[in-house]
């Protein structure tokens, strides 16, 4: 479902074929080459938007909330762990 920015009323989107990618390199570069849509957070792929390799298909429209889980190893976080962790929060924009 995608939600418009303006009315906020959820329309459905269908595809008539899809391809579940586990491996975010390889969906990135299927959807540089022409061969379909991608999801990604924004900030990713800034650069790419930027020179052109990707468009945003519908800037219009919000996608609802993907959960994220962060797992730290049996140490401590270091200040870059801590830096991205904070960066996934939604008040981090």
């Amino acid at each position: 479902m995608a939600t418009p920015k303006v009315s906020g009323d959820p329309i459905p989107l269908q595809f008539d074929n899809t391809m579940r990618v586990t491996n975010r390199s390889a969906a990135l570069a299927m959807a540089r080459a022409g061969l379909g849509a991608v999801m990604v957070m924004r900030g990713s792929v800034a650069a790419e938007l930027a020179t052109g390799q990707l468009v945003e298909l519908l800037p219009q429209h919000m996608f609802g909330a993907v959960d994220l889980h962060v797992h730290f190893r049996d140490r401590l976080p270091g200040r870059a762990a801590k830096a991205f962790a904070a960066s996934l929060t939604p008040d981090h924009q």
